[in-house]
């Protein structure tokens, strides 16, 4: 990795690092008497233990990309007389035997759209919440890729048609909280499903969730199993639900986390914060305008984060990041001692194994050289194979967490 790159992705390290639940469940909990506490900023949630001497029983439901290490730091920070007495976690991809107790049932899913495992998926959560007992605690612990892992169509509903819906609504570029509230009028789980059906039997609910979406709001992260929809219980003329449930981990701590390491590193830092919720083109725009406006005289670090919208029309492979990266490529062109990193906290960038890509003023050259149009790769949203002939892809590998997307860029100081 090139003298330019290496720092960037230490930097995209550190923001893994800030939002990682196996590090970030045992650095922020502590015990309050009897009660297992977590805090983190103004976030808090308290958990004490079930009457051991009437039955009732801790378990635990873990739904999303990142819900196997979730449990993981889970375990980690839980202390004696917390023991876990039963476990589903639904991931997209199971850690290897041994690595979570084996009294736990964990199951694949399909992501990012639907399928026959999520479908099964959605049957073993609705039978878990169905073995409630009276007393019970239910720890229910979720992160981003939850929707589309579980599924349970609401009657009438099979899941070829939600299948149908979700993915034009992707490919048509719709936020997720768009995306979302149509999979809660489609589910029996989400849209404060889920809660509702264990409470029903006597047992309770506390929800820990990494937040991969905009404003970390709680009805939309996974689609909100564990809490009702604002907008549908106003419409109900429901009161506003308190919810016992936390946010551990956002952008906004990932991104805090950059800006730190560059200051430490004695780095002039811009941080634009978590800006990146638009049309990837016009962020690109935007992002290689101000590169382009950093002044000279000192090494200087741009920070900015979000989830940036991508329509795709095209048949081609790549994500939103490296979309982002190369359409910031085609504007710096020739412009020297700018490099830029897009890539996904969750290692992932779309059907790719790829978590971004890095842009530079020679990276178009590079694509060229390859025997590449940029010009028509973008056309056919074909991101990862431009980026990839350049020699520009990042692949850190699957990171364990989940907040959207970090971008980080170095301005040397001549």
């Amino acid at each position: 990795m090139s003298a330019a790159r290496a720092p960037l992705a230490d930097l995209y390290a550190e923001a893994v690092a800030a939002v990682d639940p196996r590090r970030v469940l045992p650095r922020h909990s502590h015990i309050e008497g009897v009660s297992w506490v977590f805090e983190r900023g103004g976030r808090r949630v308290v958990l004490t233990p079930p009457a051991r001497g009437t039955g009732a029983r801790l378990r635990v439901i873990g739904i999303g990309k990142a819900a196997d290490t979730m449990a993981l730091g889970l375990l980690a920070a839980l202390p004696a007389g917390f023991e876990i007495d039963d476990a589903l976690v639904i991931c997209s991809s199971p850690p290897a035997p041994g690595v979570l107790p084996a009294h736990w049932q964990v199951l694949a899913g399909d992501h990012p759209l639907p399928g026959e495992r999520s479908l099964a998926a959605g049957h073993a959560v609705s039978a878990f919440a169905d073995a409630a007992r009276p007393g019970d605690r239910h720890l229910v612990l979720l992160t981003g890729g939850a929707s589309a892992l579980c599924v349970s169509p609401a009657p009438g509903v099979t899941l070829e048609q939600k299948m149908a819906a979700t993915r034009a609504l992707m490919r048509a570029g719709a936020p997720i909280a768009e995306l979302n509230a149509l999979r809660k009028r489609l589910s029996t789980l989400k849209g404060g499903r889920l809660a509702a059906r264990i409470e029903a039997r006597g047992a309770t609910v506390t929800t820990l969730a990494v937040s991969d979406v905009q404003g970390d709001d709680l009805s939309v992260i996974g689609s909100g199993p564990t809490v009702r929809d604002p907008v549908a219980a106003s419409a109900a003329g429901v009161a506003a639900e308190t919810v016992d449930a936390a946010v551990v981990a956002t952008l906004d701590d990932a991104l805090a986390a950059v800006v730190a390491a560059g200051e430490r590193r004695g780095l002039r830092v811009v941080s634009l914060g978590r800006s990146l919720y638009g049309e990837v083109a016009v962020h690109a725009a935007e992002l290689a305008a101000q590169l382009r406006a950093v002044p000279r005289g000192a090494p200087t670090l741009v920070v900015a984060g979000g989830e940036p919208v991508l329509r795709v029309t095209g048949d081609g492979r790549g994500g939103r990041a490296q979309e982002l990266a190369l359409r910031v490529a085609q504007r710096i062109v020739g412009v020297e001692g700018v490099t830029l990193l897009a890539a996904g906290t969750d290692g992932i960038d779309g059907p790719t194994t790829a978590a971004g890509g890095f842009a530079d003023g020679g990276t178009l050259a590079r694509i060229a050289a390859a025997g590449l149009d940029v010009d028509r790769s973008l056309e056919r949203n074909d991101s990862h194979a431009a980026l990839a002939a350049a020699g520009d892809l990042f692949v850190p590998g699957p990171t364990g967490t989940n907040v959207a997307d970090v971008v980080v860029a170095l301005v040397d100081g001549r």
